[in-house]
Order: structure tokens, then C-alpha cells, then sequence
């Protein structure tokens, strides 16, 4: 399962707090209540695990790391 630190966390949060707000906030008002800035680096994690117990797709916001092996590929079609 993805850690948080594979996502763009501000991001994430904004969409989280946006789709979850009417069914969460009453049980977690410390994620929801205060300013998307004001959540700490736990917090925003606490955001990223509830929207996956909801199965909420994050996929979106998920960090992505070019392989070596698809820069390679990417290089070798270029150059023909």
C-alpha cells in the first residue's frame, strides 16, 4: 500500500478534505476544521490513510519517478 510520501500531500488533503467533509468531519474535526496550512506533516498523513479506508483513488496525486530503464528506452527511440 502507498505511504503518503508517495503522494503531492497539500494536494491530496484539498481533494480529501473536499470529498470526505460531509461524512468525516463530525468524527475527525482536527483534519477538517482548520486551514489546509495549519495541518502538520502527521496530519495530512492521518488525511491520505482515512481517504484510503474510504477508497477514495489518490492516484492522481501519486509522485512519480521516471525509471532508468524507461529513460533508456526513451533515449534509444529517439535517437532512430
Amino acid at each position: 500500500m502507498p505511504t503518503q510520501r508517495e503522494y503531492y500531500q497539500p494536494l491530496a488533503a484539498a481533494y480529501i478534505r473536499g470529498k470526505l467533509h460531509a461524512i468525516a468531519s463530525g468524527e475527525y474535526p482536527e483534519l477538517f476544521e482548520p486551514e489546509l496550512e495549519a495541518l502538520s506533516d502527521d496530519e495530512l498523513a492521518r488525511l491520505v490513510k482515512l481517504a484510503q479506508m474510504h477508497e477514495l483513488r489518490l492516484h492522481r496525486f501519486k509522485c512519480f519517478i521516471a525509471l532508468p530503464t524507461s529513460r533508456l528506452c526513451t533515449q534509444v527511440a529517439l535517437s532512430v
